[in-house]
């Protein structure tokens, strides 16, 4: 007999990360029905309701709510990501991707799906890219698309022999889905899928003619009230991870009022919401500031990831946050997960907890902890090296400190050997001598062929030249705290 103390949860896929206010407000519906006062973000985008009703009573009202993508106590159909999200703010400029195109690769999936499916730009860095399954990422060449397989009937993570059309993208998914999950096919490699597959489909695919290189990307600053062009943009993070229904239901109400059509839901458990107008923006503060959202808390707590629904690793996450934030450690740039199931995460730095048992074999002891890294400490990497095992949480926080400073020193030595002025050539003459300059606190950069279309800076204008009070976009540290560098790449499974 299910127990009526234990927890049940719904969870609702949320396609893309993209909710309209009137979804949001069918879901807050579903919560009040059940006299649920708060939703709690997924790392997958999508949204858990958390009730002591069984499991069984939830199924008697599934009528309710029937026209939502829902799950009942399971994750069968792992919510389909996306990183329209980052989108004209995480960015960089694209000649091709945009709202239309993400718009209609989301549109495609008319199934759901049961394999873990990402659809990704790669010059953002707030969406991984390779924590799915099917990892679709985007290339230069105009609505094509890398694809990365990951399944457990294939040896390691594999590139697709091709690129990917992107109105293909649902067809090859449903394609590769049938073959892996319900025929089942194993040891095969995906030159021997793609002969399968092309027997029953045809796909509008073009050959690899580079190999897939990553930009170093700054840590994506997700919270705040934050200038965008003509618009703003507001990022809000919750410490517990949970939002209050009575306050997501005036959020979905603003939004209706001020004709925002969308929100979007962050792989880091937040919420982002675009297109403020500058005459809206003071009714946002006023609801913030109404129901006391703080929205400055301290990097050493945003660039954190736990587990979904995880209380006991969300109050670890709390405790060595505030630990490094009280030490005054500088954390700008990392990401750390506290990793208790099996399940992808992209992050540069993991810490998995440990049992040790005493002699009878059965009495657990205090926890013990293994924390990893990434060498490099790039988190689309997922190639972790051990760094000490068997450690108690007392000491987590020293470790982490640590690997910091690690990161830190390893990032200036790799600065100062590539500190040069980029130039463009054409038919042999130099016609232009193109500098670039990256912030010392946070990395975003500043392109002179760019410009800074946030502070009204247009393109060509270069750095000498800019005012004395401009400042970083991003963290809006001064104009000196900007060095000339080159732009550079960095390979990736390579």
């Amino acid at each position: 007999m299910e127990s009526f103390i234990s927890k049940s949860y719904l969870k609702f896929n949320v396609k893309g990360g993209i909710l309209s206010p009137g979804a949001l407000r069918d879901i807050i519906e579903v919560a009040n029905n059940f006299r649920i006062d708060s939703l709690y973000l997924g790392e997958r985008q999508n949204i858990y309701l958390r009730t002591f009703i069984t499991s069984k009573e939830l199924l008697r009202f599934r009528k309710n709510f029937e026209a939502l993508d829902f799950e009942i106590n399971r994750d069968e159909h792992p919510n389909i990501i996306s990183s329209y999200v980052a989108e004209e703010i995480f960015t960089s400029s694209h000649n091709w991707l945009s709202e239309g195109i993400y718009k209609d690769v989301l549109d495609g999936f008319d199934y759901k799906p049961r394999l873990k499916i990402n659809i990704v730009d790669n010059t953002q860095g707030l969406v991984p890219l390779f924590t799915g399954n099917l990892n679709f990422i985007s290339s230069q060449q105009p609505n094509f698309w890398y694809l990365y397989v990951q399944h457990s009937s294939l040896q390691g993570i594999q590139c697709w022999p091709e690129l990917v059309y992107t109105e293909d993208i649902p067809l090859l998914a449903k394609a590769l889905e049938v073959e892996l999950v319900v025929n089942k096919t194993l040891g095969e490699d995906l030159g021997q899928l793609k002969k399968i597959l092309y027997a029953n489909i045809k796909l509008n695919a073009i050959p690899i003619k580079e190999e897939l290189t990553l930009p170093r990307l700054r840590f994506p600053m997700y919270e705040g009230m934050n200038k965008q062009g003509e618009y703003y943009w507001l990022g809000i993070y919750r410490r517990s991870n949970d939002f209050s229904v009575e306050f997501l239901e005036k959020v979905a109400d603003l939004c209706m009022q001020t004709k925002i059509g969308s929100l979007y839901i962050t792989p880091f458990k937040s919420l982002l919401i675009k297109g403020i107008k500058e005459e809206d923006r003071f009714k946002w503060e006023k609801l913030l500031g109404k129901y006391g959202i703080n929205i400055r808390h301290s990097i050493a707590e945003l660039n954190w990831k736990t587990p979904d629904l995880d209380d006991h690793a969300l109050r670890l996450k709390n405790e060595w946050a505030r630990e490094l934030d009280s030490l005054d450690v500088r954390t700008f740039g990392l990401t750390f997960v506290i990793k208790s199931k099996q399940v992808e995460t992209a992050a540069s730095v993991m810490i998995e907890k440990k049992y040790e048992v005493n002699l009878f074999g059965w009495i657990k002891l205090l926890p013990r902890y293994t924390i990893s890294y990434v060498p490099d400490f790039n988190p689309n990497r997922q190639e972790f090296k051990v760094f000490v095992s068997k450690r108690p949480g007392f000491m987590v926080s020293d470790d982490l400190q640590y690997l910091c400073k690690k990161y830190y020193d390893q990032l200036a030595q790799d600065q100062e050997s590539t500190v040069v002025i980029e130039k463009i050539e054409a038919e042999g003459q130099l016609v232009q001598e193109k500098k670039i300059y990256a912030c010392q606190e946070c990395f975003t950069v500043y392109d002179e062929s760019v410009g800074d279309s946030t502070q009204q800076i247009v393109q060509g204008t270069l750095f000498s030249d800019l005012p004395k009070e401009w400042h970083c976009p991003v963290c809006e540290a001064s104009k000196e705290s900007f060095r000339q560098k080159k732009k550079e790449g960095a390979k990736v499974l390579a």
